[in-house]
């Protein structure tokens, strides 16, 4: 049984195995279900995506990695985020931060 299944009607057990999944597999079509059927309970984990971007950006500029595509495409996705966050588009706002952090550690060459 996965965590999503196990979490069942628990909004916040939800939230972090849809958070779980989406930091592996953005895209993952059970990971963008699960968080928006968490509704409010997924928020935080969106700012959590939000902070690990952060992180990574800064990490990217310090490397003077700001002026390749990839920090550029981090960058674009980190506004979709925003945006999406100030809707009240958690999981999309999520997917968006996680795919920035993505391209923000690609722009420093390094993968964790």
């Amino acid at each position: 049984m996965s965590a999503i299944q196990a979490a069942g009607n628990d909004r916040e057990r939800l939230a972090t195995a849809a958070f779980d999944l989406m930091t592996i597999d953005p895209a993952h079509p059970e990971a963008q279900k699960a968080a928006s059927a968490a509704g409010a309970a997924f928020r935080a984990r969106a700012e959590q995506a939000r902070g690990l971007e952060r992180q990574e950006r800064q990490g990217a500029e310090q490397a003077g990695a700001d002026r390749t595509s990839a920090f550029a495409q981090g960058i674009d996705f980190e506004r979709q985020g925003d945006r999406a966050l100030e809707a009240g588009q958690f999981a999309t706002a999520a997917r968006r931060f996680i795919e920035a952090r993505s391209r923000f550690q690609q722009a420093r060459g390094g993968s964790r």
